[in-house]
């Protein structure tokens, strides 16, 4: 297999320069390529990601890599979608750059592929209700298993036939809910990996603030209009 491991960062370049070093450590260089995409991080940050992307990839890094920087911020999901466009893998590995990478864990991630391609895999899977996955249901409360968002892994065929994350949520939540009720009506199963290889670090790319916290209620609000039928109908 080969492998397109995608980090999205805004700003705060140490965390994605402490990953790639990981990286550098841990996960052989045999078809990986890591696609780095800048979501328009502030010009004040500019100068030190290009010093810092132009040394890793000239320096030190044993990875392909390749680096897109989008102008403007367009939300975590249009950022991956923009990073996951350039995959030439055929296993793309969603992963934020909050999270800690102590072992190569793909060996653990092809022996789930080697057994299924046809899934949508993170380390975690919410299947309770973590308070933004459940929705009303014919006077009752329907939960939606997801994948944690901060480390997604499919197949180029599998990405590619569920059309990546919906752009309806723009910053910050949801898209994971989302991407994951895709899969399952698409009838791809979700799967834990529950590496110890992979630690998150949680909100160091953005905080929870009062802003976050708004627009994630209205993402939810989006989420049930755009699958209420399918909602109602479990």
């Amino acid at each position: 297999m080969k492998y397109s491991i995608v980090v999205l960062f805004y700003g705060k370049w140490s965390l994605t320069h402490n990953r790639l070093y990981e990286f550098l450590v841990h996960i052989p260089s045999k078809d990986v390529e890591i696609i780095l995409v800048d979501n328009g991080s502030d010009d004040e940050d500019a100068e030190i990601i290009d010093t810092g992307v132009a040394f890793w990839q000239k320096k030190l890094a044993k990875h392909t890599i390749r680096y897109r920087k989008i102008p403007v911020n367009v939300g975590f999901g249009a950022g991956m979608n923009s990073g996951a466009s350039m995959a030439k893998g055929d296993i793309v590995i969603l992963y934020s750059n909050d999270v800690v990478c102590s072992g190569n864990f793909l060996p653990e991630l092809q022996a789930e592929f080697d057994k299924d391609r046809n899934i949508l895999l993170g380390n975690e899977v919410i299947w309770y209700d973590g308070g933004w996955n459940s929705f009303p249901s014919n006077g009752s409360r329907t939960i939606v298993p997801y994948i944690n968002g901060y480390f997604i892994a499919c197949t180029k065929q599998v990405w590619d036939s569920m059309d990546g994350f919906d752009p309806l949520y723009g910053k910050y939540t949801m898209e994971d809910v989302d991407i994951s009720m895709q899969a399952q009506q698409l009838g791809y199963k979700l799967v834990a990996l529950h590496s110890q290889n992979l630690r998150h670090l949680g909100a160091q790319t953005a905080a929870y603030t009062p802003e976050r916290f708004e627009i994630t209620k209205q993402n939810k609000q989006k989420f049930y209009e755009k699958w209420k039928v399918e909602l109602e109908a479990k």
